[in-house]
């Protein structure tokens, strides 16, 4: 596309700190963070633009709730777009099963990822090429994710076993999706493993960083 020699281009896979972010009890995660430990939780954790597709999870949570009364979210992140989302939540009757909790020191964050029993990534289908932490930040927890198949996460959907994909911007569709993870704990438990596994093996801050030595040594880059 931009006229560059394939030949000099290497690409390294991102990832996260897994010994920051890694499993955890999930009741003991809740009863850390003062919230329930009963009923169903689903967690976000991101900048609050438009891109990153909280609206559809507000949408969805309503088709959600219809099936599974007990099911919270907790949107974790600040950004301009939180008094729409407010807003919207309210006119849809879910503002009360939704706790936006605005930023929070990064030494809490593990928390509130292990205290959910899934993880969304509601990418809008405009999102574009991109590398989204979140995801590589949800697997190093052991936390399943339902995720909007935008081109940029086609590999990580496919290589770690953990992300159930939807369309982008179909709320009914990501409902669906969640709904299934949350009525079959064996499926959360064996995807969570999956995803820790799949950053044990190469997705590690420490692995990208020798990744990108080594090349640097073979002169490479």
């Amino acid at each position: 596309r931009y006229g560059v020699n394939a030949e000099k281009v290497r690409l390294i896979p991102s990832g996260t700190d897994p010994e920051h972010f890694a499993p955890r009890d999930p009741m003991e995660s809740r009863r850390r963070l003062g919230l329930s430990e009963e009923g169903f939780l689903v967690t976000f954790v991101g900048v609050l633009y438009e891109h990153q597709g909280v609206s559809t999870a507000i949408r969805a949570l309503a088709e959600v709730r219809s099936r599974c009364p007990s099911t919270r979210l907790l949107v974790i992140g600040g950004g301009p777009d939180r008094a729409r989302l407010e807003a919207q939540a309210e006119s849809l009757g879910v503002r009360s099963a939704i706790d936006f909790v605005g930023a929070v020191p990064y030494e809490r964050v593990p928390d509130y990822i292990n205290a959910a029993d899934c993880c969304v990534a509601p990418f809008v289908a405009s999102r574009g090429e991109t590398s989204p932490l979140k995801l590589f930040d949800y697997l190093a927890c052991g936390r399943p994710v339902v995720a909007s198949e935008i081109p940029s996460i086609h590999g990580l959907i496919k290589e770690s076993g953990a992300i159930v994909p939807v369309p982008p911007d179909a709320p009914s569709l990501l409902a669906e999706a969640m709904v299934g993870l949350l009525k079959d704990p064996t499926r959360r438990g064996q995807m969570g493993a999956a995803g820790r596994r799949f950053i044990e093996a190469g997705h590690g801050w420490s692995q990208i960083a020798l990744a990108v030595a080594n090349l640097a040594q073979a002169g490479v880059v």
